[in-house]
């Protein structure tokens, strides 16, 4: 029983730390997207990019629960949120998200492939496979 306990606190702690994580690239490269595109008065500080990365998984999170097109709605609302956060149009608000996507993609993949391998040699010694 106590395995079994200890097991889940260590699932729930892995959990919260991915999503501490996750939120943490996101307002890094959300923040460095709209360095990038947007012109210097328009830019925001880094305590509103955490504002909105916040408000927009929120929002992506109850929106992507909509069957068959929740992908789209999220996608469209998360780009109006950034278009009405930084005073922006339409077409500047695609190209934040879409680089920050992107980078997000790149910083994800380099930050996850070393722990990826050490999960993959964890699940072989522990299968008796190394």
């Amino acid at each position: 029983m106590t395995a079994k306990i200890t097991m889940l606190q260590t699932l729930l702690g892995e959990a919260v730390g991915s999503a501490v994580a996750s939120f943490v690239m996101n307002v890094i490269v959300l923040w460095v997207s709209q360095k990038v595109i947007l012109p210097s008065e328009k830019e925001k500080g880094l305590l509103s990019i955490i504002a909105l990365s916040l408000v927009g998984a929120i929002v992506m999170l109850l929106l992507s629960w909509i069957p068959y097109i929740g992908w789209l709605v999220s996608w469209l609302a998360w780009v109006w949120l950034i278009k009405a956060w930084f005073g922006i149009g339409w077409t500047y608000g695609a190209f934040i998200a879409a680089l920050a996507y992107i980078l997000y993609l790149i910083v994800g993949y380099i930050v996850g492939l070393p722990r990826a391998i050490a999960m993959i040699d964890q699940m072989k010694s522990l299968l008796g496979l190394a």
